[in-house]
């Protein structure tokens, strides 16, 4: 790629990066006009799926092993070819992750102090919705909240949230604009394997711990050659490679709705 075109995709993926965000300002008071915005614009993009670009998804926590290596993050509906699926980062190193398991384990609120106080200290980044060290303790007992909620129902998508408690469930959101954005979010790497690349890392966290059998996600970019067996899928069926490697996968459940989980 020359340098001409990685500027221009630059320029394009800061651009719509801001137009996201306005539109993620807008689905926060009006998500019923906000999220179809969002779809609209989406759908713009030369390189995108045939799938909704905001769909939901259930899956085992356990597929979920890596740290996309995809910029920008949420790509929500882009299909991206390249190497960026290549040497992922263990999802054990995400630093977010690593602390809840590190306090629901070991009891270890000095980790998560230490997380808490880098991440209040940046300019540009509020800690879960905490902007000072003077609420460390009620981000504690959120977590103890949240662990108590997955350990006793199970893990509830954000739609089944805020049918329960629609005001807790707004007033808890502390990483997208709307609540219904705010899932696991992951990349889809081209064998099919979901890279985490947003939200929900503490959940995901406490999920795995409790081993839990499903979570709910969205999905971010999908490699080119991912794309292309969604495409094949989609016109021709299942061939005998397909059943052996694909079959049941979370993101081919929306062209084979005959198939079970």
């Amino acid at each position: 790629m020359s340098e001409t075109q990685e500027g221009t995709r630059e320029y394009l993926q800061k651009a719509h990066s801001a137009l996201l965000k306005k539109l993620y300002n807008r689905a926060t008071k009006h998500p019923r006009i906000g999220l179809p915005l969002i779809r609209f614009h989406c759908r713009l993009r030369p390189d995108f799926t045939d799938a909704d670009p905001l769909k939901t998804v259930w899956t085992d926590p356990s597929r979920i092993t890596a740290i996309s290596n995809y910029s920008p993050r949420r790509a929500y509906g882009v299909v991206a070819s390249g190497n960026w699926d290549k040497d992922c980062t263990p999802i054990d190193k995400l630093p977010a992750y690593e602390v809840v398991k590190s306090y629901i384990l070991d009891d270890n609120k000095e980790a998560v102090l230490n997380f808490f106080k880098q991440e209040v200290q940046k300019d540009s980044v509020d800690a879960w919705g905490h902007s000072s060290l003077a609420t460390f303790d009620q981000r504690l007992n959120q977590i103890d909240q949240l662990y108590q909620s997955i350990s006793e129902h199970g893990y509830l998508s954000q739609k089944e949230l805020l049918g329960n408690n629609r005001k807790e469930t707004i007033e808890r959101n502390n990483d997208s604009g709307t609540p219904l954005l705010n899932e696991i979010t992951v990349d889809i790497s081209r064998n099919g394997d979901f890279l985490y690349c947003g939200y929900g890392a503490h959940r995901l966290g406490i999920a795995k711990v409790l081993d839990v059998d499903r979570v709910c996600v969205k999905i971010g970019a999908r490699h080119k050659q991912w794309q292309q067996l969604r495409d094949e899928i989609r016109s021709s069926g299942y061939t005998h490679h397909h059943s052996i490697n694909y079959r049941g996968h979370p993101d081919l459940r929306d062209i084979t709705p005959d198939e079970t989980v």
